[in-house]
């Protein structure tokens, strides 16, 4: 086989993988954000850092950092995405951490819970929590732990949230 044709296999099969990994990671893309009628945003920046971990897998912790975020802060949650602006660009939702619904409990344990309890079918995360589970780190993060009392033993610690925003001490004081 010659060498020029083993590289071009190689490159198709690499972009191919590309593809394949890139649609499965990626979130619900929409028009608009799913902000409801009854909401009301009370804060909303650009540009952040936001690392997460749903389970702690690898050596380095199982920390997935995404940049240039958009946060919305409403009343009752808080909409992590990707993308807009709105009209010209479609978003892609990362992740919902919703502070006014306390977590559901689920019947399952380990990663069949995880879908059902954080709802995966709508392509992204929505994390309740409580007022207790949140905190300014000391990097001046908003850090969530999120409660998953129904893991079981081989899942490890429960999800957690880092959101990179200079205004953490504003987005503690609306969940509390």
């Amino acid at each position: 086989m010659p060498g020029w044709l083993f590289a071009v296999i190689v490159i198709v099969f690499a972009v191919v993988a590309f593809i394949v990994i890139r649609r499965t990671q990626r979130g619900a893309f929409v028009d608009r954000l799913p902000i409801g009628d009854g909401e009301h945003v009370l804060l909303e920046e650009h540009g952040l850092k936001v690392s997460h971990r749903f389970r702690k897998r690898a050596v380095s912790g199982g920390w997935r950092t995404t940049h240039r975020v958009r946060s919305v802060l409403t009343d009752r949650r808080i909409v992590l995405a990707t993308g807009g602006p709105e009209g010209k660009h479609k978003f892609t939702i990362l992740m919902i951490l919703d502070y006014s619904n306390a977590s559901l409990r689920v019947s399952k344990s380990g990663y069949p819970a995880y879908l059902e309890k954080f709802a995966l079918s709508n392509g992204y995360p929505t994390y309740g929590f409580a007022a207790a589970d949140a905190r300014v780190d000391g990097d001046g993060a908003l850090y969530v732990v999120v409660p998953f009392p129904e893991k079981g033993d081989s899942w490890g610690e429960p999800p957690e949230v880092r959101l990179f925003t200079p205004q953490a001490a504003r987005y503690l004081d609306a969940i509390t």
